[in-house]
């Protein structure tokens, strides 16, 4: 069995329970709903890397397998100090809060990952045609020591342009962040995934 997740964490215990649960699961052929093994899950956003978790609660594959899962929208850090304090026993995050935590002495536990690279862009307000127009400008993301933040710095980088050119702040979630792009005075440029990132670049 393959498991396609974001960046998955749980605790060292949980992660042997999941295994324990998937193995009688697979020797008997069947789970019976008073078999469930109840999962407190966390996720860090609403784009549409979180899929697959939110797949796991609202269809049928997690009870396939064995589990019940609930599932909290907590952020990326918050949910990793959920996840050590036992208050989740799983947390679909991005990895550099799972390497922070375990460099500190968390014990959790990295999965896997159902991507490779960042699903991100950087997206200018109208008027904002090369990466030169970026400088003095403002840089809006949902938070800082994020994926988000990493990706506009890598963009950055990419295109030429010191982060000492630029101002990033926390503006948001990827609603208000959008909408201050396209107010006067707000932001000049964030970073976005799927699906808001079409909805950003599509007409109008």
């Amino acid at each position: 069995m393959k498991v396609y997740l974001r960046i998955a964490i749980v605790s060292g215990w949980t992660l042997l329970v999941m295994l324990s649960d998937l193995s009688i699961f697979l020797s008997s052929g069947a789970t019976h709903a008073q078999e469930l093994t109840a999962i407190d899950a966390a996720y860090n956003g609403t784009a549409g890397f979180n899929l697959p978790i939110w797949l796991l609660e609202a269809t049928a594959i997690g009870r396939k397998y064995g589990f019940r899962v609930k599932t909290s929208l907590t952020g990326g850090a918050q949910g990793v100090h959920a996840l050590i304090g036992s208050s989740f026993q799983y947390s679909q995050t991005g990895l550099e809060h799972a390497i922070n935590a375990i460099a500190q002495g968390g014990d959790i536990v990295v999965l896997g990952t159902s991507e490779f690279g960042f699903p991100y862009k950087l997206v200018g307000r109208r008027g904002v045609t090369k990466p030169e127009h970026l400088k003095g400008g403002v840089i809006g993301v949902a938070a800082y020591g994020g994926t988000g933040i990493l990706s506009v710095r890598l963009a950055l980088a990419k295109l030429g342009i010191s982060e000492s050119d630029v101002k990033i702040i926390v503006a948001g979630n990827t609603s208000q962040r959008v909408l201050s792009l396209m107010v006067a005075g707000g932001l000049d440029a964030t970073i976005l995934s799927p699906p808001s990132l079409f909805q950003a670049s599509g007409p109008g």
